[in-house]
């Protein structure tokens, strides 16, 4: 019976393999941002218009583009961090993410006969210079690892954004996220020769919510948002072998694994965009995460985590963005953010996830050329530096142990955006 048993992980083990990569849970948009102007101004988007990215942050402010937009961008975030048992060995975790990202918002008002402004916006990122669609990581890990960073699989975000007033937006859609399922059987003899091998794969999407409103008035923009829960799963994968002898079966046992990775907590977010003067603006806001769900959810159809003491907290993330026009056409921008860590206790000694409160700092700038050759309407670049500080941190698991978590992540963004 041993023989099948280790014959079934060995199965597993194939099955997974593909899809073994070190990904991270959260979504990028949150991770990063989404695009160069947002992220110079410390990713302080729900208030924030004027560009595609307020499709994924609060799509009620798209009605308020002067133009349907395309903006094209590639993120690139270098982490250095150093982890692991207090009194044992640390590792150095340094998988960069490079990510592809399009953000799309549509006009649609002549196409409708309608006095109520109407858009509709796209978000896409993939990571791994576009070839990651769907990365998965989900085992123990005795020396800690960085759960909340990691390649990301893809982000495809799908809203609409609608004018009520002249004053009043409204806004909504659905993120998704991908869950995979798989069933693989095969028989083996007494020596562990396999035959009649078959695997089949079927993955779809996960929906999440998203709602938002906008109150825009002359000098300052108003703005809430909430996107849902989601995670990715791998689940349930069926490995099913079956002993023979000869030609007859003799036994059969059957696994059901389920794995969850890339999750997405609760967010609802508030923000104001001050236009200060013609040339200086302020966007701030503060987002509320329900991590707190996570301590159970993660658990739940989880393997990897049965059994393992793992507790999480609800944040709040502050956000403070500001932008100077020197001249007409070129913005300087300059943000800062602050992330405290949502986690309590990381787990148990032999599963341990290591995380620490961050300090979040970026400059950027941005050129919109008015009248470029051959274009029909402005085309703006800008470009964002970002550096995250890990503040030493030492978390307790449930069973006594110390882990360390500490470092830092430079990252830079180039956006290209086009109008029409």
């Amino acid at each position: 019976m041993k023989r099948f048993a280790f014959i079934c992980a060995l199965a597993a083990a194939m099955v997974l393999l593909p899809l073994a990569a070190y990904a991270g849970i959260g979504s990028p948009p949150f991770a990063f941002g989404f695009g160069a102007r947002g992220i110079g101004m410390g990713a302080a988007y729900t208030a924030l218009s004027g560009d595609a990215s307020c499709a994924f942050f609060n799509p009620a402010a798209m009605p308020l583009l002067d133009h349907s937009q395309i903006m094209l961008s590639y993120l690139y975030a270098a982490p250095n961090f150093r982890g692991g048992p207090s009194n044992g060995e640390k590792f150095t975790f340094d998988s960069p993410n490079k990510m592809i990202q399009t953000d799309f918002a549509l006009k649609l008002n002549g196409l409708f006969k309608s006095s109520f402004p109407l858009s509709l916006g796209l978000n896409i990122a993939l990571d791994d210079n576009g070839k990651a669609f769907i990365r998965f990581y989900d085992q123990p890990v005795s020396k800690g690892y960085y759960y909340r960073y990691g390649t990301a699989s893809f982000v495809l975000n799908l809203t609409v954004g609608f004018g009520i007033t002249d004053w009043l937006f409204l806004g909504g859609g659905a993120l998704t996220t991908l869950h995979a399922r798989n069933n693989m059987a095969l028989d083996t003899d007494l020596a562990g020769n396999t035959s009649h091998q078959g695997l089949e794969v079927d993955t779809d999407t996960a929906i999440a919510p998203v709602a938002s409103i906008l109150l825009h008035f002359k000098p300052v923009d108003i703005g809430f948002a909430w996107h849902g829960r989601n995670s990715g799963a791998f689940g349930p994968m069926v490995v099913s072998a079956t002993a023979t002898v000869g030609n007859s079966p003799l036994a059969n046992l059957p696994m059901t694994l389920y794995f969850k990775d890339n999750y997405n907590p609760d967010r609802v977010s508030g923000g104001v965009y001050w236009r200060v003067l013609d040339s200086f603006r302020i966007a701030a806001d503060v987002a509320w995460y329900r991590w707190s769900d996570f301590s159970t959810e993660i658990k739940t159809k989880d393997m990897a985590r049965d059994g393992y003491v793992i507790k999480f907290r609800d944040t709040w993330v502050p956000h403070l963005g500001f932008e100077y026009e020197p001249l007409q056409g070129l913005n300087l921008r300059l943000g800062y953010s602050y992330d405290q860590t949502p986690v309590v206790t990381p787990g148990t000694s032999g599963n341990v996830i290591l995380d620490s409160t961050k300090h979040i700092g970026s400059v950027g700038i941005g050129y919109t050329w008015v009248d470029a050759p051959l274009l029909a309407t402005p085309i703006s670049f800008d470009a964002a530096y970002f550096i995250q500080y890990l503040v030493p941190t030492t978390l307790t698991t449930s069973d006594g142990q110390d882990f360390d978590s500490r470092g830092t992540l430079n990252g830079g963004i180039f956006s290209l955006t086009l109008r029409f």
